[in-house]
């Protein structure tokens, strides 16, 4: 069996495994986010709210863009606790015990990865844009095809943390988990404030959007180039977490 077949029946196996139930959730889910999303959006871009405000709308939205596929993915196939303090996806730990290749394993997991990334946000983002009127007056449509890379481009970069943390890792002290948490959230949250402070409360988001719209083609193929590049950086992590952890504990 070739690599491409090999590929194809890992991710018909994950989409078939998948409750409709969990379809459904991701349906709503989704519709929520375009609703709030597009409400929020409209007063955000007219730039009549304050920082904190602001900061808040920044958040939510890299939040919804990052965590978007894990609303599709079934539990088995998400990172959990198992015995010994060990938090790894169980599917990942069935995977390894088969005679597939490593690189095969990779290509599997980055794809359904994307494959629910890019489905789910491109729905969001475009209902967001479709219902919010504040967004359609600052991002012309003949400038949604780049809206739409820029910020499809800075999820990918930031979720691709999913996919790479898939051979788990040993925590021995759960404190460390809640570190990790504390200084990566709070660090986003104290960044976002102070772009906000320095762009006179625009934001973060409305910044991409500029971009997006007042240089379109840089933008654009900068945000490719910089996916590629930390999809690489991605995909040597998953590597050495997978060379690193015990799976006998």
């Amino acid at each position: 069996m070739n690599e491409r077949e090999v590929l194809k029946r890992l991710v018909m196996f994950e989409l078939k495994a998948t409750p409709l139930r969990r379809y459904l959730m991701a349906a709503a889910l989704m519709a929520l986010a375009i609703y709030f999303g597009s409400e929020m959006m409209s007063f955000y871009m007219d730039g009549q709210v304050s920082i904190g405000i602001v900061t808040f709308f920044d958040c939510i939205f890299l939040f919804v863009l990052v965590y978007t596929p894990y609303v599709f993915r079934h539990r088995p196939f998400q990172v959990q606790e198992l015995k010994g303090n060990l938090y790894v996806s169980p599917f990942f730990i069935f995977l390894k015990q088969t005679p597939l290749s490593e690189k095969v394993l990779i290509k599997s997991w980055f794809f359904l990865h994307y494959l629910f990334y890019i489905s789910g946000t491109v729905l969001i983002l475009s209902g967001i844009y479709l219902f919010s009127d504040g967004l359609r007056q600052a991002v012309p449509i003949g400038q949604f095809p780049f809206y739409l890379i820029s910020f499809l481009a800075l999820g990918m970069i930031m979720s691709g943390m999913f996919p790479a943390a898939e051979p788990g890792a040993l925590y021995r002290n759960k404190l460390v988990i809640w570190l990790y948490v504390v200084l990566i959230y709070g660090g986003a949250i104290a960044f976002l404030t102070l772009f906000s402070r320095l762009t006179d409360g625009n934001g973060f988001i409305h910044f991409i959007v500029h971009l997006s719209v007042a240089y379109p083609l840089v933008t654009a193929t900068g945000a490719v180039i910089l996916v590629v590049l930390c999809h690489q950086l991605w995909k040597l992590e998953l590597r050495r977490l997978g060379r690193k952890v015990d799976y006998h504990v």
